[in-house]
């Protein structure tokens, strides 16, 4: 998903587990019914299998093949029963190759689905569910509801802000992304100072002095997420076009786009949307030979993921828009792109 919100995904209790596990095996011997047993690991092993086969696809960008195998993981999932932590986490990196793909209602399908059963796994206030509730955020932003985008990403940032306190950078992540559904919703005002107050949270070194007025003073901070400054980098770009402020979007692009190559490579296609937005920026200020030059890198990083994928349909077009202009482009930024694998 969205691949990418840096929080801890829900884990299995192993220990109690398996001391169920444990129990259920010494009571099957009484009986001699073993088959259960072992068809229970034959399908916990093909749950990895197919989980394993899913990141490799992933990894080599080809995310069609990493959602027919997230299905499979889920269907694996299933049959283990509904209160198995990997059936939760399956669906939740389903949603995100789902998003990669452009597939917006698939994936908030699943992460609907991941919620309500860690809700009822967990419970509603543990802070393990800020993962998907702000994927149902994104997803809802991405649609236009931004009232109700707002409403999941509040509940995630008071779940954080809880186990964490103010000042830890996973609440700066739900303030980045309120700060951009404020932007999607013609909120500049707002979102500027939301955008500020995230990447105050997220790109720099906070000092236990922060913690003297905080509700948690003896937890510790934790290091700034390139990825997660990357993101906000792209995000804070869109603002930044909705104000004519041209140069600081390319600026601000250029650094995600030095950031993600860092760390994915240059042919990523985790790089795919901030390289998107940083031609379209690039033909609004009529420089159209930089323009046409990003839309082809793009172009090349997408042709493995076939002509149906929606960034290689998106940037065709807007390379074709490059490539015959007379005059300077007024290109709009796609709304409800998705922002990144995490």
């Amino acid at each position: 998903m969205l691949q990418s919100v840096p929080f801890p995904r829900p884990q299995a209790n192993w220990h109690s587990q398996g001391s169920k596990l444990l129990t259920l095996l010494l009571v099957l011997a009484l009986f001699g019914n073993f088959p259960i047993f072992a068809e229970d690991s034959a399908t916990k092993a093909a749950w990895k299998q197919d989980t394993q086969k899913a990141e490799k696809a992933a990894q080599k960008n080809e995310f069609t093949k990493a959602v027919e195998m997230y299905t499979a993981a889920v269907a694996d999932a299933e049959k283990l029963g509904p209160d198995d932590a990997r059936l939760a986490d399956s669906l939740n990196h389903l949603a995100s190759a789902h998003a990669v793909l452009g597939e917006n209602a698939e994936a908030e399908a699943a992460v609907r689905r991941a919620l309500a059963l860690d809700e009822k796994r967990l419970g509603t206030n543990d802070y393990r569910l800020a993962e998907e509730l702000l994927g149902l955020g994104a997803f809802c932003a991405a649609e236009g509801k931004y009232s109700e985008s707002d409403g999941y990403t509040s509940r995630a940032q008071s779940l954080l802000e809880w186990q964490y306190g103010k000042y830890d950078r996973n609440v700066g992540v739900c303030i980045l992304q309120r700060a951009k559904t404020a932007a999607m919703d013609g909120r500049l005002e707002d979102s500027e100072k939301l955008f500020k107050e995230a990447l105050e949270l997220i790109d720099s070194e906070r000092t236990r002095f922060d913690f003297a007025v905080n509700a948690f003073p003896t937890l510790s901070i934790q290091a700034p997420d390139d990825s997660t400054v990357a993101l906000a980098l792209k995000d804070v770009s869109i603002l930044y076009v909705k104000e004519k402020k041209f140069d600081e979007a390319e600026a601000s692009l250029l650094r995600a786009v030095k950031i993600y190559s860092r760390l994915y490579g240059k042919k990523s296609l985790y790089l795919s949307p901030v390289l998107y937005d940083l031609s379209a920026v690039y033909g609004m200020e009529g420089k159209l030979d930089e323009s046409r030059a990003i839309s082809i890198r793009l172009l090349a990083i997408l042709k493995k993921s076939g002509s149906k994928n929606p960034w290689v349909v998106n940037t065709r077009n807007l390379l074709d828009e490059v490539l015959h202009a007379k005059d300077k482009i007024e290109t709009p930024l796609p709304p409800g792109e998705p922002d990144s694998v995490k």
